[in-house]
């Protein structure tokens, strides 16, 4: 399925949908890899039924089936490709906590967890059975929503994230989990793209030593990533953003600012269950997530441009946005190939005038929320900027161009 993109220069483009439709994988009468066999007779001891029908979608770090049985329901059915490192396992597992822990203290639309595995000599990759909601993905459904519905969308989004915001979480930062009661807790923190990183031992006490934790783990990735004539200014370029962010972070003096709540730290469009009207019916996908100070957590949706990372915090006009910056090694053209290209859902115009709308639904609703959303802007962004895959700007040379657009500002 094609959809309508823009880059980073606003220029309108056509590209498939994100690899994340469900083909169909199979059905009765068909034959089953032995893997297959095993894991679907132990999906149906678990919920009491045959498996009629399957369907798959491959991620980035797990399969995804859509299991339909005999007596009419689905269910959902996520699975490691192999044995996960004790980061992952432990990420996979905090994340059914969490989503169980979510189901029973909140009203925030999430997947019922009906089984999390346990590893067997049969069935030794981890697996999650959940139920399957109803609703299509922001990818599937864009093409028909009008301008209401996707303002409808910016409501139900804040809804979303004022509901977070007002749950009670333990004050740590980390990665939340349950213990034996059921309670929450805060782990160390887990990150998307740091599985090759020693584990941090313990939950952060403070914005200012997640920052630090952040910058030590992107100057040591950045500097994996580059040829040594490069390792200057990487080392610079992190120094000058540290220099730029502390001085905002210590003069954090109001309590509600440093207040930790959860975050969805994946909340991407195939992340989001919607209807035609824009109302969200469900969140998916709650393995990246975390407890931060709120002053970093509240946004505008992260896909708008001017929620993302690579998008200046301040800036209106994709045109200036620090993604279109290219870097030396890709000015002649010759890897901007192998470069990954920005691809907003929505034009600099319509983006603008959703986030304004996100916005002023903010200040009307929360007015906390608001000024939260507003005073983090610079701390927000350049901590996303930190904590970003690193193969977006391994130089670090988006980084330089987004600080460059920073003391413009000021």
């Amino acid at each position: 399925m094609l959809l309508t993109f823009w880059d980073g220069s606003g220029t309108k483009f056509e590209e498939d949908a994100p690899d994340e439709m469900f083909q169909v994988m199979w059905t009765t009468g068909e034959s089953l890899s032995e893997d297959h066999r095993a894991l679907f007779r132990a999906v149906e001891n678990v919920v009491g039924s045959d498996i009629c029908a399957a369907k798959s979608s491959l991620t980035a770090l797990n399969s995804v089936m859509d299991l339909k049985l005999a007596d009419g329901r689905s269910v959902i059915v996520r699975q490691y490709y192999e044995l996960p490192s004790q980061q992952c396992s432990d990420r996979f597992e905090h994340e059914a906590q969490l989503v169980r822990w979510l189901g029973d203290n909140s009203s925030i639309p999430v997947a019922r967890v009906i089984a999390m595995s346990t590893p067997t000599v049969e069935i030794p990759i981890p697996y999650m059975i959940m139920e399957k909601l109803s609703g299509n993905t922001l990818y599937g459904i864009l093409s028909v929503m009008t301008m209401e519905a996707k303002k409808n969308l910016m409501s139900s989004y804040l809804d979303i994230c004022l509901k977070l915001f007002r749950l009670e979480v333990p004050q740590m930062i980390g990665s939340a989990a349950t213990d034996a009661s059921g309670a929450l807790q805060v782990k160390p923190p887990i990150n998307a793209w740091v599985g090759s990183f020693a584990p941090v031992e313990h939950p952060l006490r403070s914005l200012k030593e997640y920052a630090f934790f952040l910058l030590s783990r992107r100057r040591e990735a950045a500097l994996k990533g580059v040829v040594d004539e490069d390792k200057t200014q990487v080392c610079a370029t992190l120094d000058e953003l540290q220099a730029m962010l502390l001085p905002h972070i210590d003069g954090l003096n109001d309590p509600a600012l440093l207040r930790c709540i959860l975050r969805h730290d994946d909340m991407n469009p195939g992340n989001l269950l919607i209807d035609t009207s824009g109302a969200i019916l469900g969140v998916l996908d709650w393995e990246f997530h975390s407890i931060v100070p709120a002053v970093i957590a509240v946004s505008v949706p992260p896909w708008l441009p001017k929620g993302l990372p690579l998008g200046a915090a301040k800036s209106s006009d994709l045109a200036k946005s620090p993604e279109t910056t290219q870097s030396p090694d890709t000015k002649d053209n010759s890897d901007a190939k192998d470069q990954p290209q920005a691809m907003w859902l929505f034009s600099g115009e319509e983006s603008q005038e959703l986030s304004n709308h996100f916005e002023e639904l903010a200040r009307q609703r929360d007015m906390d929320f608001y000024n939260i959303l507003k005073r983090g802007e610079f701390i927000r962004s350049a901590l996303a900027w930190v904590d970003h895959q690193p193969r977006f700007d391994p130089g670090l040379y988006k980084l330089r161009a987004w600080m460059t657009s920073q003391l413009d500002h000021e």
